[in-house]
C-alpha cells in the first residue's frame, strides 16, 4: 500500500480541497471495513485525508514530508493527527455527518476537536459535534433511512442458517455475537446493540454452491445429482449428502427428471428447531452449468444450419418449419 499521502486518495499534487473530499469520500468507502476493506487500510486513508484537508499541514507535508510532520506535532506546532492516535472511524463520521449537513467539513454549526488542547479540529464554533443521536453516516447514505436505527444486510450461509446459534460479524468496527435463529428467513429483520446504538440487520441468505434455497422464507432445499450418462439412462441408486453432512441414499429411476422428496432433510423450519422442510433431488446426466452452455451451443448452431439451408427465398417450407421445430427443440432439452 502506497505511503504518499496523495497516492492514498489518489489525486495530484494541485489537487484542490474540493478533489481531496470527493477523493477522500469515494476511497473511504472503498476501504471502509464494513465493505471488505481493513482497518490498516481505513487508517491510512483516515490520515491522508486528515493532513491534505488542513492547509497548514498539507503546507508543511508538501516542503517536508512525513518527517516534517512528525517534527512538528512532536514541537507542538503542527495540532496534529500524524502519529496515528486518532480514530479513522471519527474522522469518517465527522466528514459524513458535515455533508449530511449540507456544509462540508468545516463549515458553520460543525466542530468536532480531536486531542484536546492543540488539537486538530473540523470546521467553526457552534457544532453538535460526536456522539450525537442518530446513525453511522455510512449506513444512512448507503444502507438505511434517516431518522431511525442502521440497516445492515447480514449475509448468512446456507449452514449458518441451519445450525443457528451465535455468529460473529465486525459492525462499525466492533466485533459483534449475534444471535441466529435456526432457520432464519431471507429478509428477516432485527436488532442488536453495537456500542451506544442500535442496528437494525436484514438477513440475506447466502448462494450457494450446492444446494438453493426454495424461497427465502421456505425451510425446503434443492440440490442437484449428477448421473453421467450410463446413470441418467439405467437409473439406481446414489448416494449424497443433506446440508447437514449426513448420508443419504435417493433411488432415481430410469431417464428420469422428475424431482424426487426427501423427507425432513432440508432446513429447520424457523420457530420449530426439531422440525425440518424436504430435500428435493434432481436428477441430471451432467453438470447443469455446463449443459446450459451446451443448450447455448446447440442453439446458435441451429439457427445456423436454418438460414445456411432453410433460405425464406429458397426454400420457404425448410425455413418456416424450422422456426416452428426448433424452438421445441430448445425447450424439450434445457
Amino acid at each position: 500500500m502506497p505511503t504518499c499521502y496523495y497516492e492514498l486518495l489518489e489525486v495530484t499534487r494541485t489537487a484542490s480541497d474540493d478533489e481531496i473530499k470527493k477523493a477522500y469520500r469515494k476511497r473511504a468507502l472503498k476501504v471502509h471495513p464494513d465493505k471488505g476493506g481493513t482497518e490498516e487500510q481505513f487508517k491510512a486513508v483516515g490520515e491522508a485525508y486528515s493532513v491534505l484537508s488542513d492547509k497548514n499541514q498539507r503546507a508543511i507535508y508538501d516542503q517536508r514530508g512525513h518527517a516534517g510532520l512528525s517534527a512538528a506535532n512532536s514541537g507542538g506546532g503542527g495540532g496534529g493527527f500524524h502519529g496515528g492516535h486518532v480514530d479513522p472511524h471519527d474522522i469518517f463520521r465527522a466528514f459524513f455527518e458535515a455533508a449530511e449537513r449540507g456544509n462540508g467539513m468545516g463549515g458553520p454549526g460543525f466542530h468536532v476537536n480531536f486531542g484536546g488542547p492543540g488539537g486538530f479540529a473540523f470546521g467553526g464554533p457552534g457544532g453538535g459535534g460526536m456522539g450525537g443521536p442518530g446513525m453511522d453516516p455510512f449506513q444512512q447514505m448507503f444502507m438505511g433511512g434517516m431518522g431511525g436505527p442502521q440497516v445492515r444486510h447480514l449475509d448468512l450461509s446456507l449452514e449458518e442458517v441451519h445450525e443457528g446459534g451465535n455468529i460473529r460479524r465486525q459492525i462499525n468496527g466492533e466485533m459483534v455475537n449475534i444471535p441466529i435463529e435456526k432457520g432464519v428467513h431471507s429478509g428477516e429483520q432485527f436488532e442488536v446493540q453495537v456500542g451506544r446504538q442500535n442496528v437494525r440487520l436484514k438477513v440475506v441468505t447466502r448462494q450457494h454452491a450446492k444446494f438453493k434455497r426454495m424461497g427465502p422464507d421456505s425451510a425446503n432445499l434443492e440440490v442437484f445429482l449428477v448421473l453421467g450418462l450410463a446413470g441418467f439412462v439405467t437409473g439406481g441408486s446414489y448416494q449424497l449428502k443433506d446440508i447437514a453432512g449426513k448420508e443419504l441414499v435417493v433411488d432415481v429411476p430410469p431417464l428420469s427428471r422428475n424431482k424426487i422428496m426427501v423427507r425432513n432433510h432440508g432446513l429447520p423450519f424457523q420457530g420449530m428447531a426439531t422440525t425440518r422442510g424436504d430435500l428435493f433431488v434432481q436428477p441430471r446426466f451432467m453438470d447443469p452449468e455446463a449443459w446450459k452452455q451446451i443448450v447455448s451451443y446447440i442453439k446458435m448452431l441451429s439457427w445456423l444450419m436454418l438460414f445456411m439451408w432453410g433460405n425464406p427465398f429458397t426454400n420457404p417450407p425448410i425455413f418456416f418449419l424450422g422456426m416452428f421445430v426448433i424452438p421445441k427443440v430448445i425447450a424439450a432439452i434445457e
